[in-house]
């Protein structure tokens, strides 16, 4: 009697569950909404099946894909702000998780990146939409970045208001942040 409890479909590898955005999401239209609904398994309450934005939230509930806010404008002294940052706290860097990003980065100002520039970031481990910094050696920050998911790859953004400070020689590297929150804190500065 080590047990007490029960196993349902023990050894059972159980697939990964499908998760929607809600920008994918608002772009269905109301049939391949009830679709998903049906293939997932959702239970839709009668007084909903013609409600597009009830179908919306039903499946954000139970299988909605969490979407990181994303530096995608410029604000006056937010970079500052984050050297502040830096400079007032210990940052500790970790060779965790390895994120390949292009070692060549052409940056213009006033002036965005997307997918078309072809700046693909791979990893071995889990990638997300967060906020990259592109800093040197004495956490100087230069500029903000984002990762976005198109097509199943990874690829680097920039919003065309973002700053970006004039580069020197020095060794820069790119700050990528594994965990949601400090990417959500990136925002906030």
């Amino acid at each position: 009697m080590k047990r007490y409890t029960y196993t349902l479909h023990r050894g059972k590898n159980e697939e990964p569950k499908n998760s929607y955005r809600r920008s994918d999401l608002k772009k269905m239209t109301l049939f391949r909404l009830r679709e998903i609904c049906r293939k997932e398994k959702l239970v839709v309450p009668s007084g909903m099946t013609g409600d597009r934005e009830g179908l919306i939230r039903l499946i954000m509930r139970f299988r909605g894909r969490r979407e990181y806010r994303q530096v995608r404008t410029g604000c006056e002294g937010g970079l500052e702000r984050l050297e502040l940052f830096f400079k007032s706290n210990e940052i500790h860097l970790s060779d965790g998780q390895e994120v390949r990003i292009p070692g060549t980065i052409m940056l213009y100002r006033d002036t965005g990146m997307n997918e078309l520039d072809g700046y693909r970031v791979q990893s071995e481990g889990e990638l997300y939409g967060g906020n990259l910094l592109l800093i040197d050696e004495h956490f100087h920050v230069y500029t903000c970045f984002y990762l976005e998911e198109v097509a199943g790859e990874y690829y680097l953004f920039k919003g065309g208001d973002v700053p970006v400070r004039p580069l020197e020689k020095h060794l820069y590297s790119m700050l990528y942040f594994p965990d949601g929150r400090d990417s959500e804190f990136i925002c906030d500065c």
